[in-house]
């Protein structure tokens, strides 16, 4: 079966990679998904894409004039397409660094990291790709329907208590301090 047949219904957005883009990528997506009637999807949708695109936008920043591929105004672009069926939506974003993202265990301390936890969290599955011979990659991730993993309200709260944990002073040695 082709690609395209098994993703029923398509859409593509190209954005200058500036911060704009990841608030302009989730209204796309919201609307998208609402001309879809799959609203149950729209806050989890929205959320992937805006961890995803913030990604791109900042792998698009480090490129030099020769690793630029498509740029709006002489800023590198970034793509996304969303995809659905009865079963699923599909998330792509593309950005000409060819860089493959790494999930990590971000420490207390660390201000970003958790974008692609939050991912995981929320999707069936997630992934890049790069095609042989180009500088630049794809991230894609999948939402079945019927198996969200993570509400969106739970990423949420997992956010804010590590967002939390991380502001808490910490004792200092000394008087009251502890072991």
């Amino acid at each position: 079966m082709k690609e395209a047949a098994r993703w029923s219904l398509q859409s593509h957005l190209e954005l200058a990679a500036l911060p704009g883009a990841v608030p302009r990528a989730r209204l796309h997506a919201r609307q998208i998904l609402w001309e879809w009637k799959l609203d149950e999807l729209t806050e989890t949708v929205e959320l992937a894409v805006s961890e995803i695109v913030t990604n791109a936008v900042k792998a698009s920043g480090g490129l030099d004039k020769q690793q630029r591929r498509m740029e709006i105004g002489g800023v590198p672009t970034v793509r996304l397409w969303l995809a659905a069926n009865e079963h699923a939506v599909l998330i792509q974003v593309w950005d000409g660094n060819d860089w493959q993202p790494q999930r990590r265990d971000p420490g207390l301390e660390a201000e970003d990291g958790r974008g692609l936890l939050l991912v995981e969290a929320l999707t069936t599955k997630w992934g890049s790709s790069v095609r042989d011979g180009q500088p630049a990659k794809v991230i894609w991730a999948v939402i079945e329907t019927a198996h969200l993993r993570c509400s969106p309200a739970n990423a949420r709260r997992l956010l804010e208590s590590l967002d939390q944990a991380q502001r808490r002073p910490r004792p200092t040695a000394g008087v009251g301090a502890g072991p």
